[in-house]
């Protein structure tokens, strides 16, 4: 029998370039996992919602390096937070993250109106 448990390396890997990724916020947001995506040079378009992000991923940091060396290189992933916590407002700061604005009672609604991906 396989088992169900995976890595969150072996779950990064299974992201493609171009899919949207909905994650938990805060203390539960899923750091390895981020780690694990910020690895890879291969994604392109990747947007990755969550929030309150307390401390910086290594893709984040790897992106604030290059941003301060004037290495800028287009991200492959774009992170989008529903609310800014201390390593969102760094990233913002970098514009390394947008700010969706919407208050946690409407997230769900936000997904059905504007997010094709959430619902097919």
């Amino acid at each position: 029998m396989e088992s169900l448990i995976v890595t969150p390396k072996e779950v990064a890997w299974r992201v493609q370039s171009g899919d949207v990724v909905v994650t938990s916020a805060g203390a539960s947001l899923p750091y390895a996992f981020f780690d694990a995506m910020g690895e890879r040079n291969d994604l392109h378009g990747v947007t990755v919602y969550g929030a309150m992000t307390l401390e910086p991923s290594r893709w984040m940091i790897r992106q604030y390096r290059a941003i301060r060396e004037e290495h800028r290189k287009a991200p492959g992933l774009r992170l989008l937070s529903f609310s800014l916590g201390p390593a969102d407002r760094e990233a913002w700061a970098h514009g390394l993250l947008d700010l969706v604005p919407v208050g946690s009672r409407h997230v769900r609604d936000l997904f059905l109106e504007y997010v094709p991906a959430a619902h097919s």
